[in-house]
Parts: C-alpha cells; sequence; structure tokens
C-alpha cells in the first residue's frame, strides 16, 4: 500500500516503478495467457484499435493489448496520486522481450503513438532483460574457468558496436524519449531450474557446486563490475538495473544510487 498523504514517511518519496506484469510477451505464463484471452475478446466485441490496420495475428494484439493496459494503468496511478509525469514518483515502463526488440518494442512504441499520443506522457522508460551467463555453458565438465570465461565473453559481445540487439532496443527506446531499464538481469549462476533434466542428481550437484565456487573467485568482481559499468554507460541517466538472482556482493563495487 503507498500512503499518498501529507505525512507520509520517507518511503513516500521513493521512486516507485511499475509493470503490468512479467513477461507479457509470453503466453505461456499466467498474466501473458490471460492478457492473450482479454485481447481476443476485446477485438471480438467489435470497435478496438487492437485490430486496426485489419491486422488478424492474435499475438499481435495482445502486445497492443499489454501497451494499451500499461497505459491505462499509469493513468490510475497519477490520478491517485495527483500526478501526471512519468519521471516524477511514479514510473510506469513498458517490457520487452530482449531478443526481439524490432518485433517486439518497436510496435508496442508505435500502436501508443499512433492511437495516444507520445509515449513519454505515459512511460518512463522501457524495460528488458539483459541476462549473461546463459544456460547453454552448464555441463556437467564445466570448470570455474570456463564459466567466468564465459561470463566474460558474453559481457563483451553485449556491449560491443555491432550488438544489434541492445542497439535496437536503445535506439527504439532513446527515438521516443524514454529511459532503457533492466528489470530483471545478471549472471544465470543459478541453475536449480535450467539444468539439463537427463543429468543425474549428483552430475547436478557438482554444476552446482562449480557455480558456487565462480561466485566466490576473485574474478567474479571485475566481471560484474565491468558488466554494471557497461550498462549505465550504455543507457545513460536515468536508466536502471535490477538484479534478478542474489550474489554476494561483498566482491562487488556497485552503483547502488541505481540498482535496485
Amino acid at each position: 500500500t503507498l500512503d499518498r498523504s501529507s505525512a507520509a514517511s520517507d518511503v513516500y518519496k521513493r521512486q516507485v516503478y511499475i509493470e503490468y506484469g512479467n513477461e507479457m510477451w509470453s503466453f505461456a505464463t499466467i498474466a501473458g495467457a490471460a492478457n492473450f484471452n482479454e485481447a481476443r475478446k476485446e477485438v471480438l466485441a467489435g470497435n478496438s484499435t487492437l485490430n486496426q490496420g485489419n491486422e488478424t495475428n492474435e499475438a499481435v494484439w495482445s502486445m497492443r493489448r499489454y501497451a494499451k493496459r500499461s497505459k491505462e494503468i499509469a493513468a490510475i496511478f497519477y490520478n491517485v496520486h495527483g500526478l501526471n509525469n512519468p519521471n516524477d514518483r511514479i514510473r510506469p515502463v513498458l517490457g520487452f522481450q530482449y531478443v526481439s526488440p524490432e518485433s517486439n518494442l518497436r510496435k508496442l512504441l508505435e500502436y501508443i503513438q499512433q492511437n495516444f499520443g507520445a509515449p513519454k506522457n505515459y512511460f518512463y522508460g522501457t524495460a528488458s532483460a539483459p541476462f549473461i551467463g546463459q544456460v547453454s555453458v552448464f555441463n556437467e565438465g564445466m570448470t570455474v574457468n570456463d564459466y567466468l570465461n564465459h561470463l566474460e565473453m558474453e559481457n563483451n559481445r553485449m556491449f560491443l558496436a555491432t550488438s544489434n540487439i541492445m542497439d535496437q532496443g536503445l535506439a527504439w527506446t532513446k527515438f521516443y524519449e524514454l529511459n532503457f531499464l533492466a528489470h530483471e538481469a545478471g549472471g544465470f549462476h543459478d541453475a536449480s531450474y535450467t539444468l539439463p533434466g537427463n543429468l543425474s542428481d549428483l552430475q547436478k550437484k557438482a554444476i552446482r557446486d562449480t557455480l558456487a565456487a565462480a561466485m566466490e573467485n576473485p574474478r567474479i568482481t571485475t566481471i560484474y563490475n565491468d558488466y554494471l559499468t557497461n550498462w549505465f554507460t550504455y543507457g545513460g541517466p536515468g536508466s536502471v538495473f535490477t538484479w534478478f538472482v542474489a550474489v554476494s556482493y561483498t566482491h562487488l563495487t556497485l552503483p547502488t544510487s541505481d540498482l535496485v
């Protein structure tokens, strides 16, 4: 519950980031599936902008509804708290699938612009999940150095000038004068739900032990500091980073003012 009274504590003065739902582009999630069904109902009821341009792809209807509903939720918060600026305390964000900025983010922003006006009037920024240390590296013979080398490689590759995925997401975000956020990110060092099912419990334990040892290796300091520094340098002022899986911060020097 957010206390909007004048007598509220300092907690009230902190920024609140709002997202309609997690991974709404995925219809395998509860929220994504519910939004998909609601989009179909709206189109079938008639007089909807979700199928404008004679659009017949139901997945497009769903993503348009996600954008529209996110805008409506933002308006509710602004009204309750007497605000009208997404750069103030209430900061709605529009999430998108990190690997699909052209087919996902661009279309969301274009839909808002065409039907409701500039997205910056409703949203503080866009948000995706730029993880490093993807699960493809997890195998029985993986060593600590194997995993750390993989993290370094992905970190360097992510922020290369030729990294089309990152560049496209940032370009569309800045084109619409929004901020660039990571609503969940970090390293895939918790493999508890991603290990191949054909491995034995003993094999899985060996991989988890290797990952745990990697988190205690001093090299992780440099890797994650570079990761965070690159992110804030790339995203510029106003960018936010939310670490998804907890790590030991003993080794890290983090820009805590922008780390959620």
